[in-house]
């Protein structure tokens, strides 16, 4: 027979079954109470923990609707002053007492994600409306709070199951999940820096420089009695130099013990060879210093040391420290992009840190500063080669090279170190570097699983758990032995020190004494104006001489015209010019009468020139009497300058344009194929300022017109169409030059006249069949560049003359998104008018619409919005282009987005 209750009877019996489940359940906080408060250990005279305790409490507070006002430390206990918020409304200040669980290891919680650190503090409260409690627990740590106390008996058999659980999820996870605490991230994340004054940043004693990167050079110094590293910015361009300030934002907000810290950042004059009245400011960071250097130059200074004994536990450690780091970061969402041995520091006891952030991402951030990746291809992913832009699965396979590196001590692929094009495909194809005999076969196992295909690549942060699971993690392999780091013995050490202290004070003397020479007295000055007169009324006398001698050969036809040598113009001497300058540079400088008056003011021109080699004066004198006594004389023809352009006689002639002495070297025996210290041939000069007539007698004289630099690959015809010199490329090409020669880059002559835009130039080698397609190192036709360059004149010339308007880079990008990059709505327009496809979507599922919300270009984006694009496509992040809108902050373009019907 059933029986029937009344609502309220039945409400009544769940109220107490509830109230009985409460009491047996370790969350109820009439159990849990008075039981931590037994554990509770309240932590006193460690600022250290107090301020681990407040980052964990304060992150659950803002994420309640609460905010923490102050936390500090009131007769041995520990409490909490915060306020409440809704909207506009801000209460008064609660106190609350704040219990710590014991034997609790509060600098586990950096190891863990934000949202699991969420997970250790608890709010405890009887009442939903008040908190009179805040409990940090051992939930988030070790797998998460048991139930009750755990026996000892059942220890190891809890570990077991745990061992299990994350030993089935490695083998289902291999790739990254998404993101869970973006939102935090992006709320949590500082957009300010510590900085110093530019007064307190006097005081830094540079010791030494340490090297030098793509955006500045690193130095070792000393701060407050702290030796500390300062990295200095080079004078670089607007987009540059945001870059260097993210770096720094980046790094202010890491604590993690295998990422170098950020202590600060400052601003000071920019050192000139004049005193200014307003100088230009110099930035740079304050970072922690790494005695023991970076790993490539600890590896290279042992590369085939039979000596250098290092154990595999050892190298191990450092891979687990890298390891450790890079999981950090991509807790965080950051992607380094450029990871290499020469970013991996060490410090005094061998531990590794990750540095040089100048390319790290966040995947969140802006488009722009994603195209500052690093540039060092050959540790890159195949799929990443030659696209700036990082992945988390990229820098899984970088850190394979680092764990191929530690067996092999040398550098990946150096048959392929300035071709590009010829890495991408020996990677794709699958082909990897050979991994040492000596290197362990879990390491080895674990290198190849690094380098898998992208889709493949486990997450970092199981790369991490792998890594440990190949040695034991147990205190007799942490920093056991780090001897082998050590370059000197520790007399050696302490000798090699005073040495550099004694250079320093040395330097600051010499710099002293160059201060001091600066200040010239009036008597100095009279002495020196003298001198300069003198030089110049030489020079002039010397050119009065070489006027009239000319006059007279050209009456008397003498053996010089029997050669068919032109005649010479006349010139300005360098020297003479310089002179001038020097003089005219500073007006307040007069003669004195006055030998004891000291000047009060510091000279504003530089000292004179160093005199210049017989060779090039007489050259740039057209002197050719004065070349050709040199050569009777015993001059070698062919002989380099002591400069570091190391030019020739005959580079001279042709940068100073004087073809008669073109002529006589050449007659004389001149090597018609000399370079100098980069490479550049007397034809390269030639084709490079234009000087047709000089170009033409080299080419009759067997210079090779396909001849290419050291470095860059140019030839004389890329030279040419980089500087818009027409007439000289139609000669080049007339006399044999190969049209659609490459330089190291890929890039072709049209290439480079495109991205100048030299349109009559574009002409003529399209006339002469240059490849309009042709596709450089990153796979960018012609219209790539010019539509990037922001030339509309030549897209336009391009697409009529049958260039594709929708080819697609290695990374999918389109002539129309390079055109959206820099916001150039003309040109976006005419692509759009002339076919190209405006919802094109590149490696990252952008469209050209997510690229100008991301970017802020707002007439771009109203001109694709009103030419029909996809308003709510999401990329391969799930973002839609008004999502990146908001993203920046870019409100204009939000309203845009939002009226169309964006989301």
């Amino acid at each position: 027979m059933k029986r029937y209750y009344k609502l309220t009877d039945r409400l009544i019996a769940c109220a107490l079954l509830l109230s009985l489940c409460l009491q047996s359940c370790d969350h109820s906080f009439n159990q849990l109470v008075p039981e931590e408060k037994e554990q509770a250990d309240v932590i006193l005279g460690s600022t250290k923990r107090i301020e681990i305790i407040k980052q964990l409490i304060e992150q659950k507070f803002i994420s309640g609707g609460w905010g923490l006002k102050d936390l500090y430390e009131e007769q041995g206990e520990l409490k909490a002053k915060v306020i409440e918020k809704h909207g506009d409304f801000t209460s008064k200040p609660h106190e609350l007492s704040v219990a710590i669980a014991k034997d609790i290891d509060l600098e586990q919680t950096f190891l863990l994600s934000p949202e699991e650190q969420k997970g250790v503090v608890q709010f405890i409260s009887p009442q939903s409306e008040q908190l009179v409690h805040v409990m940090v627990s051992k939930v988030g740590l070790a797998g998460g709070m048991k139930r009750g106390v755990i026996k000892k008996g059942d220890e190891e058999k809890e570990k077991e199951k745990e061992k299990e659980k994350e030993d089935r999820e490695i083998k289902l996870t291999r790739v990254d999940s998404p993101i869970k605490d973006a939102t935090w991230r992006r709320r949590y994340f500082k957009t300010s820096i510590p900085t110093i004054s530019t007064k307190d940043a006097q005081h830094i004693e540079y010791i030494r420089e340490l090297g030098s990167g793509g955006m500045g050079t690193v130095y070792q110094a000393v701060y407050q009695e702290d030796t500390i590293a300062v990295k200095k910015l080079y004078r670089l361009n607007r987009e540059q130099i945001a870059a260097f300030k993210k770096e720094a934002i980046i790094i202010a907000n890491l604590k993690h013990p295998n990422i170098i810290s950020f202590l600060g950042f400052f601003q000071i004059p920019e050192s000139t060879p004049f005193q200014l009245a307003s100088p230009p400011m110099q930035d740079a960071l304050i970072m922690e210093y790494a005695s023991q250097g970076s790993l490539w130059s600890l590896l290279t200074k042992h590369q085939g040391d039979s000596n250098w004994d290092a154990s595999w536990q050892l190298r191990y450690q450092i891979a687990l420290d890298i390891a450790g780091g890079l999981s950090y970061l991509h807790q965080w969402d950051i992607v380094h992009c450029d990871l290499k041995s020469e970013n991996i520091l060490l410090d005094a006891v061998g531990r590794a840190k990750i540095t040089d952030f100048g390319s790290a991402v966040l995947k969140s951030g802006a488009t722009s500063y994603e195209g500052w990746a690093g540039d060092t291809w050959r540790w890159k992913s195949p799929e990443l080669i030659g696209i700036p832009k990082g992945t988390k699965a990229g820098d899984v396979y970088s850190y394979g090279m680092l764990l191929w590196q530690l067996g092999t001590r040398r550098e990946p692929f150096p048959n392929f170190e300035k071709d590009i094009r010829g890495l991408i495909k020996h990677t794709e194809a699958g082909n990897r570097e050979d991994i040492t005999e000596d290197t362990p076969l879990k390491i080895r196992e674990l290198i190849n699983t690094c380098w898998l295909v992208e889709s493949e690549r486990p997450a970092m942060k199981i790369v991490h758990h792998l890594l440990e699971e190949v040695f034991p993690a147990c205190e007799k392999y942490r920093y056991r032995d780090y001897s082998f780091l050590q370059k000197e013995k520790e007399e050696e050490r302490k000798v090699k020190d005073e040495l550099t202290i004694q250079v320093h004070e040395l330097e600051k003397e010499k710099e002293k004494g160059i201060e001091k020479e600066k200040v010239i007295s009036a008597r100095e000055q009279e002495v020196l104006i003298s001198q300069v007169e003198k030089l110049k009324k030489e020079l002039e006398e010397e050119k009065q001489k070489h006027d009239e001698k000319e006059k007279e050969k050209e009456k008397e036809k003498g053996s010089e015209a029997s050669l068919g040598i032109v005649s010479v113009p006349k010139i300005m001497p360098t020297s003479v010019a310089t002179v001038n300058r020097v003089i005219n540079a500073d007006p307040s400088i007069k003669k004195s009468n006055s030998t004891t008056t000291p000047a009060k003011k510091v000279m504003s021109f530089l000292p004179l020139p160093r005199p210049m080699p017989p060779i090039q004066k007489a050259v740039s004198l057209g002197n050719l009497d004065k070349v050709l006594e040199l050569l009777k004389n015993g001059l070698d023809v062919n002989e380099h300058s002591d400069s570091k352009d190391r030019y020739t006689a005959l580079h001279y002639a042709v940068i100073y344009n004087q073809s008669n002495i073109v002529q006589a070297l050449l007659a004389n025996g001149a090597d018609v194929h000399v370079v100098d210290n980069e490479g550049n041939t007397p034809l390269h000069f030639a084709a490079k300022r234009s000087h047709k007539e000089v170009v033409a007698l080299l080419i009759e004289k067997g210079a090779n017109v396909n001849a290419t630099t050291k470095y860059r690959n140019y030839t004389p015809l890329y030279v040419a169409a980089e500087h818009g010199h027409k007439e000289v490329v139609a000669l080049l090409i007339e006399k044999g030059a190969n049209i659609n020669a490459t330089n190291s880059w890929g890039d072709t002559p049209l290439d480079i006249a495109a991205r100048w835009g030299y349109k009559d130039v574009v002409t003529l080698l399209l006339e002469k069949e240059a490849n309009i397609n042709a596709v450089n190192s990153l796979d960018y036709t012609p219209l790539h560049v010019a539509a990037r360059s922001g030339h509309k004149e030549v897209v336009t010339l391009l697409i009529e003359k049958g260039a594709n308007v929708n080819a697609i880079s290695s990374w999918s990008y389109t002539p129309l998104h390079v055109a959206v990059w820099d916001g150039h709505k003309e040109i976006v327009a005419f692509l759009l008018e002339k076919g190209a496809n405006i919802n094109a979507t590149d490696s990252q599922g952008d469209t050209p619409l997510h690229v100008a919300a991301s970017g802020g270009h707002q007439e771009v984006v109203a001109l694709l919005i009103e030419k029909g694009a996809s308003i709510n496509a999401t990329d391969f992040l799930g973002d839609t282009p008004l999502m990146l809108a908001k993203q920046k902050n870019h409100t204009e373009i939000v309203k845009l987005l939002q009226q169309a019907g964006g989301h």
